[in-house]
């Protein structure tokens, strides 16, 4: 709700949701006659760039499961691929563990930490196949280096996001 309040008067917001929408759980089905990232890539940048913007919820600020998941790193690869900008959203929780850490005594340093170990190629996917398969493409496309940069980037938006709110709220508390 936080990030749809933000979105500059939209009278429709629609929520897309990749595995949902991809019907992964067909597509990577052992009945299925192809392997899951066979054609879910086409699929994905498809229907993404029909879109033009993805939102990515994570579950944390620090080490989320979006990170650690290959097929959530090619959405970001995609995403990048296609120029198509991305917004990575918490939830109110997270979103408010995030300003705490960022105002105790070392907080910056431990949020610089976190966005510092995003690495693309240390995700996994449940299937050996699909992350061999989406690994190589990455690898042979832009690389884990300029993946990991731009998921950081996308993170560090994220942060300022939240570094924003405080300072807001701060100021408004001091003209109050």
């Amino acid at each position: 709700q936080d990030w749809a309040d933000q979105q500059d008067g939209k009278a429709s917001i629609f929520v897309w949701m990749c595995y949902a929408c991809n019907n992964q759980f067909r597509i990577l089905n052992d009945n299925c006659p192809q392997n899951g990232s066979d054609n879910l890539g086409l699929v994905f940048e498809s229907r993404l760039r029909r879109i033009g913007r993805m939102v990515a919820m994570l579950d944390r600020w620090d080490q989320p499961t979006y990170h650690k998941r290959i097929w959530t790193q090619f959405e970001q690869f995609t995403a990048s691929k296609l120029c198509i900008p991305v917004t990575m959203i918490l939830p109110p929780q997270e979103a408010e563990s995030l300003r705490d850490k960022i105002r105790s005594e070392h907080g910056i340093a431990h949020v610089v930490d976190a966005l510092s170990n995003i690495d693309a190629e240390e995700a996994e996917a449940t299937y050996p196949a699909d992350e061999k398969a989406v690994k190589t493409l990455i690898r042979d496309t832009v690389g884990f280096e300029i993946l990991n940069t731009v998921v950081r980037r996308n993170m560090q938006d994220c942060v300022n996001l939240q570094f924003g709110k405080l300072i807001t709220h701060r100021l408004s508390q001091r003209t109050s």
